[in-house]
């Protein structure tokens, strides 16, 4: 028994020394991005902020409050309960936030980020255990590094809800691994109630449990089931919240999608699912009628992230096991239909940095010291200003 704990917390002491180091590094380094930049150019009064009462809170978690945040904090402290388009935000982060916040006074603010960071920590620390099972200390060291450098990674940082989708997408995947089915399908419940693109991951599951050989009259078919339920059950319940009803929109061959965006999150936001080809052309379009202005920097980093994962993705199908391409692939459609006015793939490279896969296959091409420095200096250099531009409340996805 003795022996078996030694080996236990050996295995567990590099994920944890080099996951809290890679959280901690970030963690220091986009909130002095966020002082530095409100110092250099603060806000006008007319910008959304948040009530603060210490410089902490002005200095280290008012900065975070922007764009979605406004709505994840305004559901921990409402609920679902105002036809504005808020039904289109899944329900566990800011259930999370009410949970955490209410012992703290109802301090929100500061329960959001308590939330979004402990995932993030936790996320990190089981990424590097799963890839260490299959390539080593190394390769899931460069891992890490790859996911923090990427120019989205901030969001985790934030109030939003990607932390915990990337957590329970992990543990999903450590679960199936582990022939843990029960765990699969707490996980990937979990993870739809987090964020919408977790349904993707019932393609992987579906397949492990086909390359498994499982039995489908067994607890494991609980797996399979937990992903329809959860989206079931979720559509039940907005049906019940009134005004954020979902209703079945038969225009389309796509209507069997139609429950995942409710009336109000589309109208609002002009939210639509379209076929994976359209959304890359409403995507050049978007570039063609915005070019010049400023809000053409989104559309084309946009269009910019959408060519580097097409170009990744023979690399990802190297990356083992299988069900890892299944869930990159299914993502990267994924991401390609579901499309908002004006800015159509606006969500695409947040949503594409759950594709954990993808910092694998960039692990693995860093072993070419050109590249491995490249990706330094143009990840670091995107991440950094990315990171500014949000604080400064200018939307880059």
């Amino acid at each position: 028994m003795q022996v078996k704990m030694k080996h236990f917390r050996n295995n567990l002491s590099a994920p944890v020394i080099f996951g809290s180091g890679v959280y901690l590094v970030t963690r220091l380094v986009h909130s002095l991005v966020a002082i530095v930049a409100l110092m250099l150019y603060p806000l006008p009064p007319t910008a959304p902020q948040p009530t603060v009462h210490t410089w902490f809170e002005q200095w280290f978690l008012a900065p975070w409050y922007r764009w979605d945040a406004e709505w994840f904090l305004k559901i921990a402290r409402e609920g679902y309960i105002i036809d504005d388009g808020r039904s289109g935000n899944y329900p566990l982060y800011p259930a999370l936030v009410r949970v955490v916040g209410d012992p703290l006074g109802h301090n929100y603010l500061l329960s959001g980020l308590i939330v979004s960071n402990l995932a993030l920590w936790l996320a990190l620390i089981l990424l590097y255990i799963l890839i260490k099972r299959h390539y080593g200390d190394a390769i899931a060291r460069k891992s890490l590094i790859a996911l923090a450098l990427y120019p989205s990674f901030f969001f985790n940082l934030g109030y939003y809800a990607e932390s915990l989708l990337l957590l329970f997408t992990v543990a999903t995947f450590y679960a199936l691994e582990t022939n843990r089915w029960g765990w699969a399908g707490i996980f990937s419940g979990l993870a739809v109630l987090a964020k919408l693109p977790g349904v993707i991951l019932l393609a992987p599951i579906a397949w492990e449990f086909w390359q498994q050989r499982r039995r489908l009259f067994s607890r494991d078919v609980i797996a399979l089931a937990a992903i329809p339920v959860t989206i079931a059950g979720w559509t039940v319940v907005r049906h019940y919240l009134g005004p954020e009803a979902t209703t079945f929109d038969l225009s389309s061959p796509l209507s069997i999608l139609s429950p995942i965006l409710s009336p109000s999150y589309r109208q609002t936001y002009g939210a639509a699912v379209v076929f994976p080809w359209q959304g890359i052309w409403l995507g050049i379009q978007a570039v063609q009628s915005l070019w010049g202005q400023v809000m053409g920097l989104t559309v084309t980093f946009d269009m910019v992230m959408l060519v580097f994962f097409t170009l990744l993705l023979p690399f990802i199908a190297r990356v083992k096991p299988t069900s890892y391409l299944i869930y990159t692939v299914g993502l990267y459609i994924m991401n390609l239909m579901l499309v908002v006015d004006i800015f159509p793939l606006v969500n695409f490279p947040r949503r594409m940095m759950m594709a954990f896969p993808a910092f694998i296959a960039l692990a693995m091409l860093a072993r070419y010291r050109w590249l491995k420095l490249v990706m330094v200096v143009t990840g670091g250099t995107l991440s950094l200003v990315m990171s500014a531009f949000f604080v400064w409340w200018l939307w880059i996805g």
